[in-house]
């Protein structure tokens, strides 16, 4: 009986073991990498469906940098972060150096 039981509960740990299963960030879940991919209501944030985005994280993106807020979309306008102010034009990318915005020169050290 006690082989029996053995020989059982090591089917059950090799079946177990040896099925994968995939990981996905739940809704408000953020992964590893403080991101997770839109699965609902993506539109509502200005992101598709499968879309990989972040939250309250910079992330620089081919030399350009970016800040995502807590909803997960790319700052836009002026924006405060961690007591410092900054400026993101309409694509998300912060601003640097001599910009007029609004008719008013801004000199932005980011």
């Amino acid at each position: 009986m006690k082989k029996k039981m053995k020989i059982l509960a090591m089917a059950v740990g090799l079946t177990v073991m040896g099925s994968t299963t995939a990981a996905y960030a739940s809704p408000g879940g953020l992964d590893k990498n403080g991101g997770h991919t839109c699965r609902t209501n993506c539109g509502k944030y200005g992101l598709a469906t499968g879309e990989y985005h972040y939250h309250k994280k910079w992330k620089q993106e081919n030399g350009k940098w970016y800040y995502y807020d807590q909803s997960g979309t790319k700052a836009k306008g002026w924006q405060q972060i961690s007591g410092v102010w900054y400026y993101f034009n309409g694509s998300g990318v912060m601003q640097t150096g001599w910009q007029q915005i609004s008719g008013i020169w801004y000199y932005m050290n980011g």
